[in-house]
């Protein structure tokens, strides 16, 4: 798995950005996963939108997982839409959470609900 994480400051102060027209500075958390085995019909795909349910409850959080790929496409189906190289490196799943702020990134890295509930219905299907 990769992760990435977009976090907006200020570019040189370290103050957070104030972004115009009423928008609001969120922290995006990104998890790339290769799990070419899991099967979005399945019982544990199941258990993983479960888990996501419980990410969704957490302060500050908003977090979807889902194939690689489009609503209305796979990952090769939309590849070809836009007629674009695969350069996901076999990366099959995205995890994207969005936190409030620090503090609610750190809640949801830290709680029982990622580093157990995530981790055990997810880690087997890992490579």
């Amino acid at each position: 798995q990769v992760g990435f994480h977009t976090v907006s400051v200020g570019a040189t102060s370290g103050e957070p950005l104030n972004p115009p027209g009423g928008m609001v500075a969120k922290i995006q958390h990104t998890v790339f996963f290769k799990c070419p085995d899991l099967v979005s019909s399945s019982d544990d795909y199941k258990k993983i939108l479960g888990v996501l349910g419980d990410f969704n409850k957490l302060p500050g959080i908003k977090a979807q997982f889902c194939p690689a790929g489009s609503k209305t496409t796979d990952k090769k189906g939309l590849l070809e839409q836009v007629d674009w190289p695969d350069r996901s490196q076999e990366f099959t799943h995205a995890l994207m959470v969005v936190a409030d702020d620090v503090a609610s990134l750190k809640g949801y890295l830290h709680s029982k609900e990622h580093k157990e509930g995530w981790m055990g219905a997810i880690g087997s299907y890992v490579k």
